[in-house]
């Protein structure tokens, strides 16, 4: 009777339709190996020296991995995260403005309105201060999209 039993519960299992796999959730950092800004100490660009970090100074906020030049400037960060991440998730802030999520060269950067704001290199980071404030605008508006979308291709 129990193996009677346990056939008809196998059998009823079988009948389940299968779960679907769930798609994995989008990269919302620009990190390789979940290492931000490629190591490059977050609080030293607001010194106006962005300088490699260490992983001896290392810190994990919001799931991936900062290094830091020197202890200091960890205990900065982590007293004031927010102030330090850089905009749109690491990611090139004028590919985010069309639409993109694009690598960055980590000294290609700009202070804007306080945020760290980094760019695929220099020319990109020129283009983007030639109307700073409107592509600015532009990718504050258009992030909460391209967020969910793949590294490299646009947010539809």
């Amino acid at each position: 009777m129990a193996t009677l039993l346990t056939l008809l519960l196998v059998a009823a299992l079988g009948a389940l339709p299968a779960r679907a796999s769930e798609p994995a959730p989008p990269q919302t950092h620009n990190h390789a190996n979940g290492l931000m800004i490629q190591g490059f100490d977050p609080v030293s660009y607001f010194d106006g020296f962005p300088t490699a970090g260490a992983p001896t100074f290392a810190h994990t906020y919001d799931g991936v991995i900062y290094h830091f030049a020197t202890e200091a400037n960890r205990a900065r960060f982590i007293a004031d995260p927010r102030r330090f991440v850089p905009a749109y998730g690491g990611f090139c802030a004028y590919g985010v403005r069309m639409g993109q999520k694009l690598d960055i060269e980590p000294t290609a950067y700009r202070i804007v309105d306080g945020r760290l704001h980094l760019f695929l290199d220099e020319g990109t980071r020129l283009v983007w201060m030639m109307a700073e404030h409107e592509n600015k605008a532009v990718a504050d508006s258009v992030w909460p999209l391209v967020r969910g979308a793949e590294p490299g291709g646009d947010g539809n």
